[in-house]
């Protein structure tokens, strides 16, 4: 090594420190890359299902304003229009169902809200609407009416307040992984500083024993 100019050895001194620096790039790079990918799942799929839920909640809250509407309703064109209302709103119900399960394909709880909510629609209420499409006599209206309130509507109330917890859920789970990666980036910037510094006092201890056997 003496033989060597002393160009060479300094370069070969600044070629390790580059090599430890690129490492250093390298590692930071790949944990904010998958800090990063973390990031936008978050954001594609929790924040994607709690709009979704969201929207369910409202659909069914609509269904039950649309029932309401077909019981006070006392022409035949005023319980239609309800009736529309109530299909659009299940249409609704069904549509944003399907984009949660979509957002997050592996919260088990899903289907079975999906499930409960049209059960609610097609089974608890369906009888009420029925009876209630056909009422136009005011001892009818009176009946149908007096009936929402013992089956159908607490049903309604019950399913809009599972997809309100389901939304609470789904909050909580975001807040637990955004902490999670916040905890990741310091981890990897403390990791980065910590491996610069140790880097550069190896590095500066090395090429002082270095330069002394070489000189």
């Amino acid at each position: 090594m003496r033989n060597i100019p002393i160009i060479s050895k300094f370069l070969v001194i600044l070629l390790a420190f580059g090599l430890f620096v690129a490492g250093v790039i390298a590692y930071s790079s790949s944990r904010l890359s998958m800090i990063n990918s973390a990031y936008t799942a978050l954001l594609a799929q929790e924040s994607t299902a709690t709009l979704t839920l969201a929207r369910v909640s409202r659909s069914l809250v609509s269904a039950r304003t649309g029932i309401a509407d077909l019981l006070i309703a006392r022409t035949p064109e005023g319980k239609q229009t309800a009736l529309d209302d109530i299909a659009l709103s299940r249409g609704f119900v069904i549509q944003q169902m399907d984009l949660s399960m979509a957002a997050l394909p592996n919260q088990a709880s899903f289907p079975g809200l999906k499930a409960e909510a049209l059960k609610v629609l097609d089974t608890v209420c369906a009888p009420l609407i029925t009876d209630a499409t056909t009422a136009l006599a005011d001892a009818d209206i009176a009946r149908t009416q007096g009936d929402f309130p013992k089956v159908c509507q607490p049903a309604l109330n019950e399913a809009v307040a599972n997809v309100t917890s389901e939304i609470t859920v789904i909050i909580d789970m975001a807040k637990a992984r955004t902490a999670e990666l916040d905890a990741m980036s310091y981890s990897t910037i403390l990791t980065t500083i910590i491996g610069v510094v140790a880097g550069l006092i190896v590095m500066l201890i090395a090429s002082f024993f270095a330069v002394r056997a070489w000189i």
